[in-house]
């Protein structure tokens, strides 16, 4: 299928409906903190597969998550109001983006995937004020980890890294109500995947993703 080439200089994304069928639109560019900005904001996100360039997506239908529509089950509940876990909003950023480094590239993933570049600029959006990252510890280490960017009141879910699915799940539901707090509207979560808990999952048009997405 037709895709665009993208040169590394210039963070500027076609329209995210030239997106082939599978949601490829192009490849190429850069991984940078205005890279991915730039790709938030135009409805389209990194995915390493199936191209050895970096490749930029935008599928339909997009999955996304309300924060008044989401289901926590009684387990997660009350795992969020015991002591079993120390539940931190970016605690430590970069050791956690160490410890999604270190669990996604065991075999589940390309090691290509949650790469130094990536770490790099999310450690920059950290520092802009743009990323966000809900920390899971368990007697003092970390076991598991939600990260994205927030722009304005949506939040681009980047990446959830566990070892254990309740753990994933119960990192996703703080985030979200940490994240409601600060005026949160709607969470991205790119597509359906393996790691992804179904907490009140919605699919939504590219055409309506994008008319939503457009006042960024």
């Amino acid at each position: 299928m037709p895709f665009f080439v993208l040169e590394k200089d210039n963070p500027d994304f076609p329209p995210a409906h030239f997106a082939d069928q599978n949601g490829l639109l192009a490849v190429g560019g850069d991984i940078t903190a205005d890279w991915l900005l730039a790709a938030y904001k135009a409805g389209v996100y990194l995915w390493s597969a199936p191209t050895e360039e970096y490749s930029w997506w935008s599928p339909d239908p997009r999955l996304v998550i309300f924060p008044q529509e989401m289901e926590i089950s009684e387990n997660i509940r009350s795992l969020l109001e015991g002591n079993t876990y120390n539940i931190s909003m970016e605690d430590d950023f970069e050791e956690a983006l160490r410890f999604c480094h270190q669990v996604q590239n065991q075999g589940q993933m390309s090691a290509k995937w949650i790469m130094g570049v990536l770490i790099a600029a999310y450690q920059k959006l950290y520092e802009d004020g743009f990323a966000r990252m809900m920390t899971i510890r368990k007697d003092g280490n970390i076991r598991s980890a939600a990260f994205g960017a927030k722009i304005k009141d949506l939040f681009f879910l980047e990446y959830i890294c566990a070892t254990d699915d309740t753990e994933a799940e119960l990192a996703l539901v703080a985030l979200i109500q940490a994240l409601e707090k600060e005026g949160l509207k709607m969470v991205d979560v790119q597509k359906e995947s393996y790691e992804l808990p179904d907490i009140g999952l919605r699919e939504m048009s590219r055409s309506e993703y994008i008319s939503i997405i457009g006042e960024l």
